[in-house]
C-alpha cells in the first residue's frame, strides 16, 4: 500500500540554521498557547454538550 504522503523531508545542510530558527519559533507559539489554554485530562471535553432535537422522531 503506497502511502499519500510524505514521511520525511531532506533539509540541504546549508538551510538548517534557518529551519531550526523556524522551527524553534513554531514550537514556542504551540507551547505558548498549550498554556494558555485550560488543561483538560483524558476523556474530558473543553466544551459542553449541546443536546440536538431528532428530527427523525414524529409524534
Amino acid at each position: 500500500v503506497k502511502s499519500n504522503f510524505r514521511t520525511a523531508i531532506t533539509i540541504p545542510e546549508r538551510s538548517w540554521s534557518r529551519f531550526r530558527d523556524i522551527f524553534t519559533e513554531m514550537c514556542d507559539k504551540m507551547d505558548s498557547q498549550q498554556s494558555s489554554a485550560p488543561a483538560t485530562t483524558a476523556g474530558e471535553s473543553s466544551s459542553t454538550p449541546t443536546e440536538q432535537p431528532d428530527a427523525a422522531k414524529e409524534d
